[in-house]
């Protein structure tokens, strides 16, 4: 019998409220972040009626609006044109103190309304809102609080797929598992497997991550304390959240001093509706000392040059062609499906918890295990069916190789 497309919307709210955010272990205040206003099918209706039904005791729901940013981006004076108003912050540490669950959903709709606003600042702007959301968002790097991201049909992206919202939403329900009736129980499965996977990883004990390829021969140092992550994340109170859905990677900190050589980028990179096309980035003693770009080559540079720790890495993170997104070749100009049909690396702040420790430690015990400070994040895919990982130990060693023709080896796949 087929699902209806209600069932499908309501299936997948549920995924993003049980998986995503661990209502099935803790029910909490829903924060809702919508990066537009455009809502395809009333789907922010139905994930608040279900946070209700699950015993929330209020939803909160914020939406942007891309052509407001855009007028602000194009016309506002000069001094003003990464306006952030002081009660993002509020809300943010009203969050904290709630012990409140954020979701964002992201419907990737700058695509088109950005065209004729200076490349730099659509992305100059999410930085500035990433930043103005502080506390919560070291704590969400740090995985001390339910988060999660779901991609939702805007306009403007399924335009820029061609294709209708209707459609773009029957594609997220196939991928995220929302087709089916048992959706969260797939979403679980798929992370306990990653568990493994991450499990299998942490006993190599490697420091170092080798990718070769065409056009790439990189080198990425890990920290003395790196641990491998992947699927759902356990808060202190036990609670266990899927940052983001769907998710096939497993990923870990580097020590951002220890990245060297040549990576040739796989896929575009998406900057605030700006698309970097034919990226290829070298790196010298854990920076980008040079990149070159077909198109978007503006974004890109001023992105690298936000801050100190803008040219330096984050995170690497793995994800064989045998993962459910990697049979869509094209890209979906979503860095949250982009990045897990691929290996990728993220130039930006890192994550704390993917280090032993991280999430009690200090900003100066972590500078010393290399753990990159920054106010961007942003995932750049480095794979294809051509790449070939390695991991080394301490010595230079190599223990293993486990990716070959971009493909999960042995007991890893």
């Amino acid at each position: 019998m087929e699902t209806s497309f209600d069932t499908k919307l309501r299936n997948y709210a549920r995924i993003g409220l049980e998986y995503g955010l661990g209502f099935d272990h803790k029910i909490r205040p829903l924060y809702v972040e919508a990066y537009q206003l455009d809502d395809a099918h009333g789907f922010i209706p139905i994930l608040a009626e279900m946070a209700y039904q699950y015993g929330v005791d209020y939803v909160d729901v914020r939406c942007g609006d891309p052509a407001l940013q855009r007028a602000m981006l194009k016309h506002a004076p000069e001094s003003h044109r990464l306006y952030v108003p002081s009660w993002i912050t509020r809300r943010a540490e009203e969050i904290v103190e709630h012990d409140g669950a954020r979701i964002a959903l992201n419907g990737n709709a700058l695509f088109g309304i950005m065209d004729d606003v200076d490349p730099r600042l659509p992305s100059a702007y999410q930085t500035a809102f990433m930043k103005a959301n502080e506390p919560l968002t070291s704590r969400r790097m740090k995985m001390l609080q339910p988060w999660s991201i779901l991609d939702v049909p805007s306009a403007a992206w399924a335009k820029k797929l061609n294709m209708s919202t209707s459609d773009l939403w029957e594609f997220l329900f196939e991928v995220s598992g929302a087709s089916r009736q048992d959706g969260v129980e797939y979403a679980r499965g798929v992370g306990s497997a990653l568990h493994r996977r991450c499990a299998q990883l942490d006993r190599l004990g490697a420091r170092t991550v080798r990718f070769r390829g065409d056009g790439t021969d990189l080198t990425v140092g890990l920290s003395s304390r790196a641990r491998w992550l992947g699927g759902r994340k356990s808060t202190p109170d036990g609670t266990w959240f899927g940052p983001n859905w769907p998710s096939f990677e497993v990923y870990t900190t580097p020590d951002w001093h220890l990245t060297t050589g040549t990576v040739r980028v796989t896929m575009p990179v998406v900057l605030g509706g700006v698309v970097v096309e034919d990226l290829q980035l070298t790196f010298e003693k854990g920076r980008i000392i040079d990149f070159t770009a077909r198109t978007g080559s503006e974004a890109f540079a001023a992105l690298i040059k936000t801050d100190v720790g803008a040219s330096q890495l984050g995170e690497v993170a793995l994800v064989g062609l045998d993962a459910p997104l990697s049979k869509y070749s094209v890209p979906h100009y979503c860095t949250m499906l982009d990045e897990n049909k691929r290996c990728h690396i993220a130039v930006g702040k890192a994550y704390p918890a993917a280090l032993r420790g991280g999430s009690e430690a200090s900003a100066s015990e972590l500078a010393v295990w290399g753990c990159n400070v920054s106010d961007v994040h942003q995932d750049i895919m480095i794979s294809d069916e051509t790449t070939t990982v390695d991991v080394f130990d301490d010595g230079g060693s190599r223990i293993a190789r486990v990716m070959e023709e971009g493909r999960w080896l042995s007991d890893f796949a």
